[in-house]
């Protein structure tokens, strides 16, 4: 089981992730060329991560916390930060990595303003 923890300027939030587990993926910033020999090499510019977490159903004023971690990094120009902890060993996967979030709203689905299928994607990058 894992902690994802959400952190910017205006709030805190976390989640213990126990239904879908998290997707871990490498971005890769690689440049192969080929010389007029028909050598390779590459330029590896960056290695990065991109991470996806999804809810099966979730309560509205859950979703509007996250939501507004999504529109803050637009007015502010600031990514919120992330941490990853796996509750089972207290081992830190993620350490207060700035992540470019992106936020899939999952439609109202009753009265109650429930939301479902929703995703967040949170790639690693830097507010430097």
């Amino acid at each position: 089981m894992y902690r994802l923890a959400l952190h910017d300027q205006t709030d805190d939030m976390h989640f213990d992730v126990l239904q879908i587990p998290i997707t871990d993926n490498d971005v890769e910033g690689a440049s192969d060329n080929t010389t007029l020999d028909g050598n390779v090499y590459t330029d590896f510019l960056y290695l990065k991560k991109v991470w996806k977490q999804s809810w099966k159903q979730m309560d509205n004023a859950t979703y509007q916390r996250l939501r507004g971690f999504y529109t803050r990094q637009f007015s502010t120009g600031v990514y919120p930060e992330l941490t990853m902890t796996d509750l089972l060993t207290n081992t830190a996967l993620v350490t207060s990595q700035a992540v470019r979030m992106k936020l899939t709203d999952g439609g109202v689905i009753n009265e109650c303003s429930c939301r479902r299928n929703v995703t967040i994607e949170l790639r690693q990058s830097t507010n430097d």
